[in-house]
């Protein structure tokens, strides 16, 4: 702030969806002060996707006003996503530690590059499943497409 006038404290509130708000923590305002002063506050363990955020500056005599919103997005990373059993012989499972928010999908590619099998993954899942019985042994990669992102992990098919 560059200064305060009658400033009890902020309400920090967060949301998922930028409509529904609920506080997640509160910072003690400087009340009344023409100094200058920094607010910090560490929002920890959040999912992937989009967070939108708001402050609620609050008067000693209970008056408030918010602030714009604002949003982060928190990518998906590559130790977000594992493969197991790897190596198989029939199928494996993708886990996704964080549920995924909108719908994504994947390729399974052999070492030509041929795309051998595609999906969609609805919205919500954090888990799906992949039958490779059909295919011959080999190495291929699983190319997971999210939000504009792409996540690539090697697969072991054996015999």
């Amino acid at each position: 702030t560059a200064s305060e006038l009658n400033n009890s404290h902020f309400v920090i509130e967060h949301s998922r969806d930028g409509q529904r708000f609920s506080e997640i923590g509160q910072k003690t305002g400087m009340g009344t002060t023409t100094n200058s002063h920094t607010y910090s506050m560490r929002h920890e363990r959040l999912a992937k996707g989009h967070h939108y955020y708001r402050l609620k500056q609050v008067d000693f005599d209970g008056n408030y006003e918010y602030s714009d919103i604002i949003s982060a997005k928190l990518n998906l990373t590559l130790d977000d996503v594992s493969i197991a059993p790897n190596p198989t012989m029939e199928k494996v499972t993708v886990f996704i530690d964080t549920p995924i928010s909108i719908a994504a999908s994947y390729q399974l590619v052999n070492m030509q590059k041929e795309v051998m099998m595609e999906e969609t993954i609805e919205k919500g899942n954090s888990s799906f499943e992949i039958d490779m019985t059909d295919l011959p042994a080999g190495v291929y990669f699983m190319r997971f497409y999210v939000d504009q992102q792409v996540v690539a992990k090697k697969i072991v098919k054996l015999y």
